[in-house]
């Protein structure tokens, strides 16, 4: 392109359009690399995304139980290692869940227990 943003047309060889084409290319490499730089600064690659950890009441609407069953497993040491707040709160992480979901496979939980009970449903055994 020239300075006036015209396109440079050659009725010859077509050598002008070629070079600028090549520009094109070059600074295209140029974008492609600064941004590769930025994106590793801003996100490194050894840096790593955690999830969060989820309060009582997600948690047991994760794993379809009520709070008082969470409450019970946690008490009973089957969630493992719960985080508890200065105000008492609990937060379950993704393995601790994970965990609780593995006891409560293997184990029927009893079905007075489940949150569908006691909206009137049947509850089923949460066993495979």
């Amino acid at each position: 392109m020239h300075a006036t943003g015209e396109a440079a047309i050659d009725s010859g060889d077509g050598a002008p359009w070629k070079i600028e084409f090549q520009q094109l290319v070059n600074e295209s490499a140029l974008l492609n690399m600064r941004l590769n730089e930025l994106s590793e600064a801003l996100f490194a690659p050894a840096d790593r995304k955690v999830l969060r950890k989820f309060n009582t009441t997600e948690t047991a609407n994760l794993l379809d139980i009520s709070d008082t069953y969470l409450r019970e497993i946690t008490a009973a040491g089957l969630a493992g290692d719960v985080q508890v707040s200065p105000t008492g709160r609990r937060f379950y992480s993704p393995a601790e869940i994970n965990q609780i979901r593995l006891h409560s496979t293997l184990n029927c939980r009893p079905p007075s227990m489940c949150r569908v009970a006691a909206m009137g449903r049947r509850a089923k055994c949460s066993r495979v």
